[in-house]
């Protein structure tokens, strides 16, 4: 950041001029093992576990589920799928997962991944059952 000298006669505080050259060697001292693609896998890996430990890949989720619905006589030709899951575009692969298993969704989509709807969408959303 730019902070004027006290007096408003402009330039930079010493502070600041110290805080962008530790931010500079901070950056060219950049860590070629650390951000090595099978590192960062291994990290992402630890992580997900540490913070998320039942945490399962998406196919095995989809699988499961749809083997709990098919017990349950829901198939993908008799039934809609309305998902809900955050717009983000990182949701996109699990969506079409989704739909390469059970069909075109319906999506009631927002952000956050909440379910934000009334009567009418879930009217609309049956209209389009099979």
């Amino acid at each position: 950041r730019l902070w004027p000298r006290a007096g408003g006669s402009g330039g930079l505080k010493l502070e600041s001029a110290v805080c962008g050259l530790r931010y500079i060697r901070r950056v060219t001292a950049f860590d070629h093992e650390q951000h090595d693609p099978s590192h960062m896998l291994a990290r992402y890996a630890e992580l997900l576990e540490t913070h998320f430990p039942r945490a399962v890949p998406d196919t095995a989720f989809i699988d499961h589920v749809s083997r709990v619905l098919n017990k349950h006589r829901f198939r993908p030709d008799s039934s809609i799928n309305l998902i809900s899951t955050c717009r983000d575009e990182i949701c996109r692969p699990f969506t079409k997962q989704i739909e390469s298993v059970w069909g075109q969704c319906f999506d009631l989509s927002s952000l956050g991944g909440f379910g934000f709807c009334g009567k009418t969408a879930f009217k609309a959303a049956m209209a389009h059952a099979p």
